[in-house]
This record gives C-alpha cells, sequence and structure tokens, in this order.
C-alpha cells in the first residue's frame, strides 16, 4: 500500500520493510497437521485446496480488533545480539526477527486502521483515519504526520487503497500465483483466536527451497486469514509465524484512529506539490520509484525459490555499516560475483557481495548461481 508521499526516506523504508520482506520471500505435502493445534471443531466435508485459495484471495477484511503475535526462530540471535540491545530504530527492527511479539490491529475498512507495535518500553503506531495518516514512535517521542487527501501525496487512487491486514497481505503475495511449483492440501477443521477455521498447506516442489511448507489458517465463515507459519525442511516448528492469537469482529470505535500528537512531542509535517505542477514524465518516474525505491530485482521463477537483488549503493550510510556487521559473522565464499559472505538461517540465506546482496528461502548453492547470474 504506497501511502507515503515521496519524502519519506528510503532508510525508513528499509528499517520497517526489513522483516516483512524476509517474511515474503520464505512466505509448498506439509507434513506438521497439528501446526494450527487442529481440533475437530466441524464435522462438515472439508473445501478443496482451489476453495479455499479462492476464499482466501476473494475475501474481504470486516471491522475487526485484535491481537495479533509474531514468532521468530531463525536461529539468529546470536547475530542480532552484535548490534546491541536495540538502542537504536534500526536494532529495534532487526529484534522483530528473533523471539515474540504483540502487534494489535485495529481495522474498520481500508480508510480506517491502526496499527500498535509493542516494544518493553516503547511503541511504535501507524494510524489511518481518512485523509490523515500518522506515525507515532513514543520512544523517540516523534509524530509524522501525512495528508491523503492529494493523489500525488499517495502515489495512486484512492480506488486501489487496500486492506492493511499484515496476515491478509501476505497470503496475497504468497498465493496468487502458484501454478506447477507448489503442492496443495487442506488441514483442519481447527481453531485459530476461537474462530473455526481450516489450514491451506502449500509446500514448493523444488529441492533447492529451504521451505517444508507454508500453513495458512482461513476463518470458515468469512474467508479471512487468521495466521499464517512458515516450516522449513527438517524442522519441527515453525521458523515463522504470524497470527491472531484474539480477535473480535466488532466495529472498533471511532476514537480508536483519532490520534493527537503529545505537547513535548517532535511533529513533521509530510507536505507535497498540487498534481497540476507534476509534468507526466515526472509522474512515471515517481511511480516508478514508489514501488521500488532502492532497485530491488527478483530472480528465479517457482515457488519458495525466488532470490532478491537488491543494489549495495541504493543503501544509506548507517544501514552499509549494519551491513558490514551481518557480513562479519558470515563464511567467505568466491565466484563470478567476487569474494562474498554467507550468512545462513534455519530459512532464510543471504549473500553479500560488493555490489549485491542476494537473499532467499534457498541452499546456498542455489543462492550462489543467482548471484553468479547478475555477472
Amino acid at each position: 500500500m504506497n501511502i507515503w508521499p515521496k519524502k519519506i526516506s528510503t532508510k525508513r523504508t528499509l528499517r520497517w520493510t526489513f522483516p516483512a520482506a524476509i517474511a515474503t520471500l520464505a512466505i509448498g505435502s506439509a507434513t506438521l497437521p497439528t501446526t494450527f493445534a487442529a481440533t475437530n471443531t466441524n464435522n462438515s466435508i472439508p473445501p478443496t485446496p482451489k476453495m479455499l485459495l479462492n476464499q482466501a484471495l476473494s475475501s474481504k477484511v470486516p471491522p475487526l480488533s485484535g491481537t495479533l503475535q509474531l514468532n521468530s526462530h531463525l536461529g539468529i540471535s546470536s547475530l542480532l545480539s552484535s548490534f546491541g540491545n536495540g538502542q537504536n530504530s534500526s536494532n529495534s527492527t532487526l529484534s522483530l526477527l528473533s523471539g515474540s511479539h504483540n502487534i494489535g490491529i485495529w481495522e474498520n475498512g481500508p480508510k480506517q486502521f491502526r496499527i500498535a507495535i509493542y516494544s518493553p518500553l516503547s511503541e511504535v503506531d501507524i494510524i489511518r483515519n481518512h485523509s490523515s495518516l500518522w506515525l507515532w514512535n513514543s520512544k523517540s517521542l516523534t509524530a509524522t504526520h501525512a495528508s491523503l487527501a492529494n493523489k500525488t501525496a499517495l502515489g495512486h487512487s484512492h480506488k486501489n487503497n487496500k486492506s492493511m491486514m499484515p496476515t491478509t497481505a501476505l497470503t496475497n503475495k504468497l498465493l496468487t500465483h502458484l501454478g506447477s511449483s507448489a503442492t496443495t492440501k487442506v488441514l483442519g477443521p481447527t481453531q485459530i483466536a476461537g474462530q473455526n477455521a481450516y489450514t491451506l498447506s502449500v509446500s514448493p516442489n523444488s529441492s533447492s527451497s529451504l521451505i517444508s511448507s507454508i500453513q495458512v489458517g482461513i476463518d470458515q465463515s468469512n474467508g479471512m486469514v487468521l495466521k499464517v507459519a512458515v516450516i522449513p525442511k527438517g524442522a519441527t516448528a515453525p521458523a515463522f509465524s504470524l497470527g491472531f492469537s484474539s480477535i473480535s469482529f466488532a466495529s472498533p470505535s471511532n476514537s480508536i484512529f483519532s490520534f493527537t500528537p503529545p505537547k513535548n512531542s517532535n511533529l513533521k509535517e509530510l507536505a507535497s506539490k498540487p498534481l497540476a505542477q507534476k509534468a507526466s514524465s515526472n509522474k512515471t518516474h515517481f511511480r516508478s520509484i514508489s514501488k521500488n525505491p532502492l532497485g530491488l530485482q527478483i530472480l528465479n521463477k517457482g515457488f519458495g525459490t525466488k532470490v532478491a537483488a537488491l543494489p549495495v549503493a541504493s543503501l544509506p550510510a548507517k544501514d552499509l555499516k549494519m551491513l558490514n556487521m551481518i557480513a562479519s559473522h558470515g563464511q567467505t565464499v568466491t565466484g563470478s560475483f567476487g569474494t562474498g559472505k554467507v550468512i545462513t538461517t534455519s530459512l532464510i540465506n543471504m549473500l553479500i557481495t560488493p555490489k549485491y546482496i542476494f537473499i532467499g528461502p534457498v541452499n546456498t548453492t542455489t543462492l550462489e548461481t543467482s548471484a553468479a547470474s547478475k555477472f
């Protein structure tokens, strides 16, 4: 959902989207039918995988409030500890890649939503109330505001607004183009956050993928995605999961979406130029930048085997420093891409070269082959 004005920095974009990008890359016949603690809550005949997939992709998110739980067990705790104890926003974002985290969420259509990311001593909120958008960081006491009344500020028209529900967004990216590169089956029935659900299990067919299965919990009554879990090969538990621990489909109070910055906060107002001042060529250029501000490229085809290539030159200075710290923990490899460092986890592997960062849920051989294709 490209709703931020152009003045939002790529540095902030990278820090906020890094965990989501990893989940999207990670995010298929499954071997773990108890991942969602399945119980026989419904004796009806289960839907076919195609029926369940169509239900999930065509469903609309109803008004709701609830708590999402993010669990990341990628086996990189020792790596993250080298960045300190979360003394800055970059480290705090990286902390989402390890352990368990709670996220409050409220939605009343695409023009009213609130997401609250809780930390022990701070909270970050993203709040949209029709044409008003706020980003609030309680730790830095910073409130950033943008007006969505102008199409130029949005980068697209209001008619394209979509739900901000993280589970729905992940599923749409994951399951829209499965084709013959994945095997699907239905598990269940089950219960998720007190709701009757089925689980769609998706397994990559490629032997190069690190993913055993991705399991998507789908509400029986409205087709909403309640949970997504990614299980690595050889594992007995998800390396990554995002799902509701509690949920209510009652409409949230309008007061939830109202926000007034505290008096002692640092207020930033993001302005945009009128649409008439933009030439058509500039519009096209802006749209291409807003869709891909960092020059990200996707290599390989097939479910569970995609590799992202990110130009090192597109990273801000502070993120380059972080990248060098990550590289210092890697294993040295050589190829047509030069000398690089490989970082391995249970679900995602990363190859850092002088010109590009390559990252994907594939084995190191496939990762190096993908990197070689760029040179």
